[in-house]
């Protein structure tokens, strides 16, 4: 009877080591090792690094195209042909330096204002002498010296040749 009782002990006790057994690899499949679990930390790391660059990336385009000169942004500071090297700069500046840059292209002027702008006063003293020449052109007609204004031209030329210069 004891020998019985001891085998089915036995057993019983077998039983429960194969199935303590059981539960560890059970629970040694839901678990990673630590360098495991480390190279995905790092593989995630790695990926969130990737597109935190490609976001700060279309930002800072973003930001360089508001300063680039266009039919679309008149007010642009910076030629098109600058906008790469604009953004390649705040991409690797600091956030103090990125400021920086920021302020001062918000307060370069226009590219338009430097493209379009008008050279000269347009007139180089020249409409002046056109005036005297119109107005003493017209005296000698008067005065009767000269039947047409053509011949008023040919007299003021042969009297004053600078004032037709």
């Amino acid at each position: 009877n004891n020998d019985g009782d001891n085998e089915d002990k036995d057993n019983e006790d077998k039983d429960k080591e194969k199935e303590d057994e059981d539960k560890e690899k059970k629970l040694s499949e839901n678990f990673i090792s630590k360098s495991t679990h480390s190279k995905q930390m790092n593989e995630l790391k790695s990926k969130l690094g990737v597109v935190e660059k490609k976001l700060r990336f279309k930002e800072v385009t973003a930001t360089v195209g508001g300063f680039v000169f266009s039919e679309s942004n008149p007010k642009g500071v910076l030629l098109p042909k600058n906008s790469e090297k604009a953004v390649e700069l705040l991409m690797s500046a600091t956030p103090k330096v990125a400021k920086l840059f920021n302020e001062l292209m918000s307060e370069l002027p226009a590219v338009s204002a430097k493209l379009f702008q008008e050279k000269g006063s347009g007139d180089d003293g020249k409409k002046s002498n056109a005036d005297k020449v119109q107005t003493e052109a017209t005296k000698l007609m008067e005065d009767g010296k000269a039947q047409t204004y053509g011949e008023a031209i040919k007299i003021l030329s042969s009297q004053n040749s600078e004032l037709l210069k």
